[in-house]
């Protein structure tokens, strides 16, 4: 993966432009049928949530230490506080991304690399058994995971399989 931004014309008539974006937009929206049901966005952890009871789960969780998702929030949150704050005052109460509770394990913020990996392993333990209690019975729970292979095999002297089942057992 290479964090880089797609260099598409706008102004173009091809994919990616604004054109068939609105164009794509507008034909799922009306495979859309009105239900009655009514959505809500909110901000909760994987690890105490309860929110997910009976649910299909497809989920592509945290990366250890590869991305840290809140600081990259931050460039995107402080514009979308400014403009949407009087709307939805609870997301955006801080001024910037809650990130003590971010499932990573980076060592600048749990004062140890040690720290860092008891945290990620506790948490990530954690949220999977979670998962595993609340999603429906009838259908399997997809997780996608890219493990950061040879860096975490030289730092905790093990292979990624044993890495992997260290949490999900």
């Amino acid at each position: 993966m290479v964090w880089d931004y797609a260099e598409v014309n706008p102004l173009c008539d091809k994919g990616g432009s604004f054109a068939a974006s609105v164009e794509i937009v507008a034909g799922a929206l009306t495979g859309c049928a009105a239900n009655g049901l009514v959505a809500a966005a909110v901000q909760l952890d994987a690890v105490h949530t309860t929110l997910a009871q009976d649910a299909i789960v497809s989920t592509d969780p945290p990366y250890y230490d590869n991305i840290n998702y809140a600081d990259l929030s931050d460039f995107f949150y402080v514009w979308l506080r400014r403009s949407l704050r009087d709307i939805f005052p609870d997301l955006f109460e801080t001024l910037a991304t809650p990130k003590m509770e971010e499932l990573v394990a980076t060592a600048y913020r749990h004062g140890s690399r040690e720290d860092a990996d008891a945290f990620f392993l506790k948490g990530m333990t954690e949220a999977m058994h979670r998962l595993a209690e609340q999603a429906h019975p009838e259908f399997p729970v997809t997780i996608y995971y890219a493990f950061k292979h040879p860096k975490t095999r030289a730092r905790l002297g093990r292979s990624a399989p044993a890495g992997r089942r260290s949490w999900m057992q």
